[in-house]
């Protein structure tokens, strides 16, 4: 792992029980190319996940820049999963994220209040 956040999610992860991989390969289009952090296998029903993991002071501007950067992803796999996670390792668990479920599907943001997510 090339960070301790990086290391505590991944930590969490397996405290979940998840199937995971560690910058499973790179993506590449016209556009350029991304290597995402995490890969969450799929369950039955469920598609691959492609999780990058952020600390919490993370700005939305560079939030914004990073989910045109995964989208890349979407040439190679259009049915996975994106999402971009501010995680605080104090905690062991995540702070606010980004999602988009599907290519096409726009991004959502999620942030926690109160033990439960809630859409911003």
């Amino acid at each position: 792992m090339r960070s301790r956040l990086e290391a505590d999610f991944a930590s969490w992860l397996d405290g979940c029980g998840r199937n995971w991989q560690y910058e499973p390969q790179c993506f590449a289009d016209e556009t350029g190319q991304y290597l995402p952090d995490f890969l969450i296998k799929a369950e039955v029903n469920v598609a691959r996940t492609y999780v990058e993991i952020k600390p919490t002071t993370f700005s939305e501007a560079d939030a914004k820049a990073l989910r045109q950067r995964m989208e890349i992803i979407w040439s190679s796999d259009p049915d996975c999963a994106l999402n971009i996670v501010w995680w605080d390792a104090n905690r062991h668990q995540s702070f606010a994220a980004w999602h988009s479920f599907q290519k096409g599907a726009g991004w959502h943001y999620w942030t926690r209040r109160g033990g439960f997510y809630e859409v911003a």
